[in-house]
């Protein structure tokens, strides 16, 4: 059964309505239950003040705390509930309040709901003594670990959807993480990172690295030697052909599983084949390059940004040892909610192993600015840190980025090469693509990310990805009017479908064959996703809209044309006060400039 919610009350995202009560016994900290909301969700600025108004300002911290739990099990919902009706019941000493909450389509409205009782019960039990430690773990444990595997798609969503919402892109969830962003024929389909404009041949090279790595050597891009392995014999000869030291890592995973790195000998590559080779298929003896992996995010065939993926470390400040930063890091990272934390820094054999190499140990205190490694390499299991390198990368390594991208034929990459200095050209100090990467992960929690994807949103959504949607309401006669405007237009050259509750009609006025029978809420909806539509008129004759709400979030015009609304089940006219109330929800529909 398809669960697709409406706009409602000028909302910028779809709703569904929540109600809670608000008893007079219950009173939240407000300074702990902000510092708890600010310090584990890295937000700067909480998007409400120190409201006097009691049940708003309870509400609008559970709003803001539900969809920061929504959005970590990769539900893109940012818009503030909104509170639609408030009444108090002396009796029970309580307030009961109604929301609109914001929600996606296509996912089950019980977690939104649970997110919202889960946020009121977890901040009512703040206090200034609160173990803000036993919250993140109850979150995490309670709600995150048990939610997340319900919500397809990835974390990379929460990071494109959201430059859609800042940028007044619309989205919906069409089912299983695939999004569409914009309407009809400006619209795109998105699934994390990657779009429509990606191809299959380019998935292909991506997710195979012996492929890649084939294919780029043969068009003279940058990459290391390699050699495909499936005996001892073969392992051998290719550590001796290659040259150490070399890298033995799997052909078909990502995110530096199952690579080990640092091989130096005949007698250390076959150890480490023997202890592989049960486990991964198609493994690969490649070249070991000297430097750091550095991530080239593509989008829209231009670099958006580029970060240094470096190992576990801390900082020297020329004040405190290596033990000591390791702790304050540390105790950083557990003010964080824990979906958002870094793993910890150990001080343990392989830790001490990189600080010796530096001359140091635990108690050693490092330099300003000396970067301390933890371990030897950055990968998803091990963890890492990125450093924003996007101002200083050379130019010749943003266009070979490019240049894959378009040869690969993807609108989206993340291309990872591997270079002592991104500041240098390339070809300049013997860097080399290590890999590239169909649909990249883009962190939501990271602001140079979210400005390389604002920028890509906004390119590729001139208009905002918008189609005019005209709303003609009333009888008969609104009918009648939305008919010969929509003549008038495909006169014009200016071809609108149109739907009414029970027809749908081509630019032509022929009657479009659908299976939607008597919805218009469905109607609307589904032209919304039809690519030949460059403009909707919508014909609302009844009163399913106060059940429904509106399937856009705006219009261009709006045409009411008379109040003889009728009944949905009977056709027959509906009272005054109901029709005062569609004539009211259609009155708080946003009129859009620019887009007619």
């Amino acid at each position: 059964m398809l669960e697709i919610p409406g706009y409602s009350h000028a909302s910028t995202q779809p709703v569904c309505v929540i109600g809670m009560t608000l008893p007079d016994s219950l009173s939240f900290d407000h300074p702990s239950v902000d510092a708890f909301l600010s310090n584990g969700f890295l937000v700067n600025e909480l998007p409400f003040g120190n409201d006097d108004d009691r049940v708003r300002a309870l509400c609008d911290r559970i709003s803001f705390l539900a969809n920061s739990l929504l959005q970590a099990i990769k539900v893109p919902v940012f818009e503030q509930a909104k509170i639609v009706e408030l009444h108090y019941n002396q009796e029970k000493r309580a307030h009961r309040v109604r929301l609109l909450a914001p929600t996606v389509a296509n996912i089950p409205r019980e977690i939104v709901l649970r997110a919202h009782a889960f946020a009121l019960k977890i901040l009512n039990e703040m206090h200034p003594a609160y173990d803000f430690e036993a919250a993140f773990e109850t979150i995490d444990a309670d709600f995150v670990k048990k939610f997340k595997s319900f919500i397809p798609g990835g974390l990379s969503t929460v990071s494109v959807m959201h430059a859609a919402f800042k940028n007044r892109v619309p989205f919906l969830h069409l089912g299983d993480g695939v999004y569409q962003l914009g309407w009809g024929s400006k619209a795109r389909r998105f699934d994390r990172s990657t779009n429509d404009k990606d191809t299959a041949l380019g998935n292909k090279l991506a997710s195979d690295k012996r492929l890649t790595n084939q294919i780029l050597r043969q068009a003279g891009f940058p990459v290391p030697g390699q050699i495909a392995v499936s005996s001892l014999e073969a392992v051998q000869k290719a550590g001796q052909e290659l040259g150490y030291p070399v890298v033995l890592k799997p052909a078909k995973l990502e995110r530096g599983e199952g690579v080990t790195i640092d091989i130096d000998s005949d007698d250390a590559l076959r150890d480490a084949y023997l202890e592989k080779q049960e486990a991964f298929e198609n493994l690969l003896v490649e070249q070991q390059i000297s430097g750091v992996c550095h991530r080239i995010f593509v989008a829209g065939k231009k670099v958006r940004h580029v970060v240094a993926r470096h190992p576990m470390h801390v900082l020297g400040d020329g004040i405190h040892s290596i033990s000591e930063l390791a702790r304050i890091e540390n105790e950083a990272q557990q003010k964080l909610g824990k979906h958002r934390r870094r793993p910890k820094l150990e001080i343990d054999e392989t830790s001490l192993g990189m600080f010796s190499q530096l001359g140091l140990d635990a108690d050693s205190v490092p330099t300003m600015g000396l970067r301390v490694p933890f371990q030897r390499i950055e990968s998803a299991q091990l963890g890492g840190i990125a450093e924003d390198l996007f101002s200083v990368t050379h130019s010749d390594n943003i266009t070979l980025a490019e240049d894959v991208a378009e040869f690969c034929g993807l609108d989206v990459i993340g291309l990872d090469i591997i270079t002592e200095d991104i500041s240098k050209a390339w070809h300049e100090n013997g860097a080399k693509i290590n890999e590239i990467n169909f649909a990249p992960m883009v962190s939501p929690y990271r602001d140079w990310v979210q400005k390389g994807l604002d920028t890509y949103v906004q390119e590729s959504f001139p208009r905002q990805g918008r189609i005019p949607i005209h709303v003609f309401s009333g009888g008969a006669n609104a009918l009648s009017a939305a008919r010969h405007y929509q003549s008038e237009l495909f006169d014009k050259g200016k071809p609108h479908f149109l739907c009414s509750r029970d027809v749908t009609l081509k630019p032509d006025g022929m009657p479009c064959p659908d299976d939607l029978r008597d919805n218009l809420f469905l109607r609307a909806h589904a032209l919304l996703l039809n690519k030949a539509a460059e403009g909707i008129i919508v014909v609302l004759q009844d009163e399913s809209v106060l059940m429904t709400g509106f399937p856009f979030d705006s219009v261009s015009t709006k045409v009411f044309v008379d109040d003889q609304f009728v009944s949905m089940a009977t056709a027959a006219p509906l009272g005054p006060d109901v029709r005062e109330r569609i004539a009211q929800a259609v009155d708080q529909l946003p009129v859009l400039d620019g887009v007619a």
